[in-house]
């Protein structure tokens, strides 16, 4: 029994319970790198769950997000106090490059400093006049130059309202009684969309930051905010890009040329 004893002391704890696996010194490094991915991937789930946040913090993140932006590209096609308009340009502040469709005629048009210039060949379509004289006589002083539209005018007026980044936001921040209604894709991004109660439908990136995608305006949408009552949809892409807008050199008065 004595000899048993001792031969029993001389056997090694580790003999006696099952043999656990040891990590390679390499997987061991391997192992803080691991976490991190993990992490990383916890963080990129809660982005795709971002359409579980309310409806009220999307709305809030979305005017935060476009009260920040300096320029976008923005797409516009609604009825407006100038009737129906298209619009699509790259803006800068209150600087802004692209075209305008009024009544089915689209010009070229442009604003630098607050002044609102048209391109020449474009403009004897959006004349407020049914006098061939007139038109014909404009359409020859402008010939290929850009003219300057008066502060007066309506459609430059409309425009400053909806290019006004910081006006948007603001109509944002006014929506109530609101209704989240879900994921969806608008221009190749995903977006939750969020409805309020006078029919606007705002779609939000579902990624950081939550910029509004898209936004479609009811009638009485903002009205207070913009100044005016409208409908239709605004897309806003390119936030934030660089466009370098100036001004035309070859520039006439519209003024001068109606007598005005």
């Amino acid at each position: 029994m004595q000899v048993r004893r001792t031969a029993l002391v001389l056997i090694n704890e580790d003999q006696l319970s099952p043999q656990r696996p040891r990590i390679p010194p390499m997987l061991r490094r391997l192992v803080p790198l691991l976490a991190a991915l993990l992490v990383a991937a916890c963080s990129g789930s809660a982005a795709v769950s971002y359409d579980q946040t309310s409806p009220g913090q999307i709305l809030k993140d979305a005017a935060n997000s476009l009260g920040s932006v300096k320029s976008e590209h923005v797409k516009f096609q609604g009825t407006t106090t100038s009737g129906q308009v298209g619009f699509e340009a790259d803006v800068e502040g209150q600087n802004f490059n692209g075209t305008v469709a009024i009544g089915g005629n689209t010009a070229k048009i442009l604003a630098v400093a607050g002044k609102v210039y048209i391109y020449g060949p474009d403009i004897v379509a959006l004349l407020p006049t049914n006098d061939p004289t007139v038109a014909d006589r404009v359409k020859a002083l402008v010939g290929t130059n850009w003219v300057i539209l008066p502060n007066s005018s309506t459609v430059t007026g409309d425009l400053n309202t909806f290019l006004n980044f910081r006006t948007v936001a603001d109509c944002i921040k006014s929506l109530s009684g609101l209704k989240k209604k879900g994921t969806s894709n608008v221009e190749g991004n995903s977006v939750v969309e969020v409805d309020d109660s006078t029919g606007a439908q705002i779609f939000v990136l579902v990624s950081s930051p939550h910029y509004p995608r898209r936004m479609i305006l009811g009638t009485t949408t903002c009205s207070s905010n913009f100044g005016t009552s409208g409908s239709g949809s605004i897309d806003l892409t390119q936030e934030n890009a660089t466009f370098n807008i100036k001004a035309p050199t070859n520039v006439v008065d519209l003024s001068t040329l109606t007598g005005g």
